[in-house]
């Protein structure tokens, strides 16, 4: 079996934020991210790859079992969403079954940016080491095409994407196991835990017939 994303974005799924993906970040970080990597990419977004008619929690779950890496959008409220936190804990978990939490300098499955939080104190300890990309002053569904704050935040993206095409090319192979990392598996328990999670047994998010 192989992946069918190299990229899961993981974002509150808000409207403000929807807007911004799709109208300002989506279309120049997808063209940038190709120039670097010399071929296509394919990149999950919800709204955009979950077919009408589908089980929409599963199709997410699935998604991310399927993505080389995660690209977390941290908002204001990211990290109060309950499926924020889950793909978030999820892809700490692989990373751990993987070998990567052994060694602190390879490099990890999770490239994230910073769109909202403005203080640091608000991101999970357990987190704090990934030292999210900058992207709080361009992150304006009002930024004008061909603007000057618009082409910063092209070349703030451009300063990014090497580390964004190193995280895919260092991925692991697609393993089967990684479809045990729901939210009541040990390692990925644990991690909601440190990402502030309070669930309990009656409030899963994920229902398998």
């Amino acid at each position: 079996m192989s992946y069918e994303y190299d990229i899961f974005i993981s974002y509150k799924r808000k409207q403000i934020w929807s807007t911004w993906i799709d109208e300002i970040f989506l279309e120049d970080f997808i063209d940038l991210l190709e120039e670097e990597l010399c071929r296509k990419v394919k990149v999950f977004v919800d709204r955009k790859n979950v077919k009408t008619g589908t089980r929409w929690d599963l199709s997410i779950v699935k998604s991310l079992f399927d993505s080389r890496i995660l690209l977390p959008l941290w908002s204001g409220e990211y990290f109060s969403s309950k499926w924020c936190k889950f793909e978030l804990a999820h892809m700490l978990a692989r990373q751990e079954l993987c070998g990567f939490a052994k060694n602190p300098n390879s490099q990890c499955l999770i490239v994230p940016a910073n769109i909202r939080i403005r203080d640091r104190q608000k991101i999970p300890e357990c987190v704090r080491v990934l030292k999210p990309k900058e992207l709080n002053e361009f992150a304006n569904c009002r930024i004008a095409d061909k603007s000057s704050r618009r082409e910063e935040l092209y070349k703030a993206v451009d300063d990014w994407v090497p580390d964004i095409a190193e995280a895919i090319n260092a991925a692991p192979e697609h393993n089967s196991k990684w479809e045990n990392l729901l939210e009541d598996n040990p390692a990925v328990a644990k991690f909601l835990v440190d990402l502030g999670s309070q669930k309990t047994k009656q409030d899963k998010l994920i229902g398998f017939d």
